[in-house]
């Protein structure tokens, strides 16, 4: 099976007849200008070849109406494939079989896709498997949206700090369950910074579950570069205070704190703690 464009047969076709038809004229003219001793015997031949040339002509039409007409049923086996396909009612090996060489093709590179396919959706339900494992362990309360803010995934130390059902909380929106938050805004501050803490009040829909809390929002890009998820942190106001009393704990002279050079308090503000600084607290956990 030869695979061609179809401009690129139309060009052949009319090459070809103009050539049988040139080739057929002259010949007749030849034949009739040849001077010889019986003219009968030369016109019969002349017209012959005539006939021959005209007979080859329809032939070479044939041809070529025939390989148009492959072509387009071809083309018009794979269209009814692909609407088959999209209703997911499609077998697509007995209809590329009718393509014979072609069709062979396009099994064999689907069966490779598949393969490959396969092996992604492995990969990708192994890192689910390990996200979930870490969320669980993890003494830190995270949280996991996509995209468009909904919560995906969300740790067992949030839970706990926070006395919540998972049903409650997976599946909504941030910009739902905390107020004064617009993720839309968020998103594009995060494609600027590596984190973002802000204080909200978190409303799970129940009125004594309303309290606040002090997220830090980390966005996490994808090999494009570009933001394909975020993981907030999410503090209540115990955990907030005690994170605070430890800092100010640190930074205080009697401690021994770094970034005093003459007896005073570093008067730097203090950054949020990184997200790497943060997931470090799973293996080594603070004592308490």
């Amino acid at each position: 099976m030869i695979i061609i464009k179809k401009k690129l047969v139309y060009l052949l076709a009319a090459i070809t007849i103009f050539i049988v038809i040139l080739l057929g004229v002259l010949s007749y003219w030849e034949f009739i200008r040849i001077d010889a001793g019986d003219a009968l015997n030369l016109k019969f031949y002349s017209e012959h070849f005539l006939f021959m040339s005209i007979l080859a002509l329809l032939v070479l039409i044939a041809v070529f109406t025939l390989i148009l007409l492959r072509s387009r049923s071809i083309f018009n086996e794979l269209d009814k494939l692909i609407e088959l396909s999209k209703q997911g009612s499609a077998s697509p090996d007995d209809y590329l079989k009718r393509l014979d060489v072609l069709g062979e093709k396009i099994l064999e590179i689907n069966a490779r896709l598949l393969n490959l396919n396969t092996m992604k959706s492995l990969k990708i339900s192994a890192l689910s498997h390990t996200t979930n494992f870490l969320l669980a362990k993890i003494q830190l309360p995270l949280l996991i949206s996509d995209i468009t803010g909904q919560i995906t995934k969300v740790s067992q130390q949030l839970l706990t700090d926070f006395q919540i059902d998972p049903k409650n909380i997976v599946g909504r929106y941030i910009d739902e369950i905390m107020d004064g938050i617009n993720f839309t805004l968020l998103t594009t501050d995060l494609k600027k910074v590596k984190n973002l803490p802000l204080k909200t009040t978190l409303q799970l829909g129940v009125p004594d579950k309303a309290t606040d809390c002090y997220p830090i929002f980390y966005p996490v890009f994808n090999s494009q570069n570009e933001l394909a998820n975020v993981i907030c942190a999410l503090e209540n106001e115990e955990t907030y205070r005690r994170r605070k009393e430890k800092q100010s704990a640190v930074a205080s002279p009697a401690n021994g704190a770094v970034g005093q050079t003459d007896g005073t308090k570093d008067k730097t503000p203090k950054r949020p703690p990184s997200f790497g600084q943060l997931l470090g607290e799973i293996f080594h956990p603070p004592k308490k």
